[in-house]
């Protein structure tokens, strides 16, 4: 969301890293980053989500989150590299422990 003050990822880029050093914002992927606290929150609702269905694929996390592919692919591959989830097949799983 750089367009509105006119720069470019690579003008802003030592601000995110400020803010990732100072565990504010974590990287996701190449240029996504999100606020540490927003993906705490959507770690305990997906840990909720699993209290009561086992599995959780592509649309349930869609409907969970209101995102879109865009931000809904990295996010899931992100709670896998957490170990949150855990990914069989095209599901995932809540990871044991």
């Amino acid at each position: 969301m750089l367009g509105p003050l006119g720069l470019a990822f690579k003008d802003a880029q030592p601000v995110y890293k400020l803010l990732q050093d100072q565990g504010l914002i974590a990287r996701i992927k190449e240029d996504m980053y999100f606020s540490t606290k927003s993906l705490g929150d959507l770690k305990t609702r997906v840990k909720d989500f699993f209290a009561t269905t086992p599995e959780m694929g592509p649309q349930e996390f869609r409907e969970l989150t209101q995102l879109s592919r865009k931000f809904l692919i990295p996010l899931m591959e992100y709670l896998d590299k957490e170990k949150v989830t855990i990914r069989v097949g095209e599901k995932r799983r809540l990871r044991a422990g």
